[in-house]
């Protein structure tokens, strides 16, 4: 759509106005600082975005990137941002598959590969986001499944890592990035990591502790501003969310594991029957739970997996919050097509049958694709473009008489 429908480099959405705020705060950290930010100029409305994103949510990081590309392409932060935030959803595709290539007890590489594509890189409700260029959360994902991917790889090491080493190192760099790149981001990674420690503080295994606080401190060490900006900040938006509000967003219905994982269209489809939402449902529940079995490090995902559904039940039942819900779980979403891919896999290798494999494998991409063409349908039809006539109105700044 972007090539198609505007020919040129600028930012095309669905609907999401988060631009507004990212482009102007771009260009503005280009020739300024953090702390010139937080308050609003007279007369330039364009502040207004730059106090919201940098003064009240803290979010200097992403417009940073956005602004540094910009700079180094000597382009304006609107004609890098939908190239970019493309860019970073593409480039987090390969770390899922790191991921759920880590987490298999068999390598099946070709259709490990084929699955994650269809559920993860063409789900319709990653693309959905996608199109409504949240920026900030695509730069999160990335470096939140990379996190992952250490810390993984760091409790199960074998060898007993006390002293400071690289693992500390790179685990501390990414949480740091996530305090300025999206810092309610740190609460998905702290939390999940402090329930799978005491775990194993129960177990008797108590060099796990050591592990936590050696990357906290460092982490600290590294960032103490913008660490502890993410703490404070994090409590307040949790209260915040908790709260009744009204919602400047289109009613979402609260997401089932189906359109989790992309074979049906949360946004542009009808509501199916309520016995066979159910019992698609607890089919794709039953696969992800042979995924979870068949796995490695099982605590280390349940922790994680644990903690993610607590929050989709609290914004469900509790404090009923539909866009606070969507927004949790397409922060979490890289999880579902892994344990769903490692139970498909785990089932076809138990049946043995290509003509069963095929059949699969046919519905599936049948479904992820239809539901992904309906999203896709509406970018290419009922986009909003930074075009060319909106692009002139900046012309006026050169008009000393108005």
């Amino acid at each position: 759509p972007l090539l198609i429908k505007a020919g040129f480099s600028t930012t095309i959405s669905l609907s999401n106005l988060d631009p507004i705020a990212y482009v102007h705060t771009g260009d503005f950290l280009i020739n300024h600082t953090v702390y010139e930010g937080g308050k609003y100029i007279q007369y330039k409305p364009g502040s207004a975005a730059t106090v919201d994103l940098i003064g009240y949510w803290s979010r200097w990081g992403s417009p940073m990137v956005l602004g540094f590309v910009s700079s180094i392409f000597n382009l304006r932060s609107y004609q890098t941002y939908s190239i970019l935030i493309t860019l970073f959803f593409a480039l987090s595709f390969p770390l899922v598959y790191i991921l759920a290539k880590q987490l298999l007890e068999k390598e099946r590489s070709y259709l490990l590969i084929f699955l994650i594509f269809l559920t993860y890189a063409f789900n319709s409700t990653m693309l959905y986001m996608l199109y409504n260029v949240f920026f900030a959360q695509f730069a999160f994902l990335g470096i939140f499944i990379t996190t992952f991917i250490l810390v993984s790889s760091y409790f199960s090491d074998k060898k007993k890592l006390i002293n400071f080493n690289n693992y500390d190192l790179l685990i501390s760099l990414c949480l740091s990035a996530l305090t300025i790149i999206y810092l309610e981001g740190l609460l998905f990674v702290i939390v999940p990591l402090i329930i799978f420690v005491t775990v194993k503080l129960f177990q008797k295994n108590f060099i796990y502790i050591i592990y936590l606080v050696k990357v906290i401190v460092l982490t600290f060490i590294l960032n103490p501003i913008s660490f502890g900006n993410a703490l404070r900040s994090n409590y307040v938006i949790f209260i915040s969310t908790t709260k009744a509000a009204t919602i400047g967003w289109e009613k979402i219905r609260y997401v089932l594991p189906y359109e989790m994982i992309g074979i049906y269209n949360l946004y542009y489809s009808r509501n199916l029957p309520v016995f066979i939402a159910i019992l698609l449902s607890l089919i794709i529940v039953g696969i992800m739970l042979v995924g979870l079995f068949k796995s490695k490090q099982k605590l280390f995902i349940t922790s994680f997996l644990g903690f993610f559904v607590l929050l989709y039940l609290m914004f469900a039942l509790v404090f009923k919050n539909f866009f606070t819900y969507h927004r949790a779980v397409t922060y979490t979403l890289f999880i579902i097509p892994i344990l769903f891919t490692c139970g498909m896999l785990a089932i076809i290798d138990f049946t043995k049958n290509k003509i069963f494999v095929i059949t699969i494998m046919t519905v599936i991409s049948l479904l992820s694709f239809r539901s992904s063409y309906r999203t896709i349908y509406q970018l290419y039809w009922h986009p909003r473009v930074v075009d060319k006539q909106l692009i002139s109105l900046s012309e006026l700044n050169n008009n000393k008489n108005k």
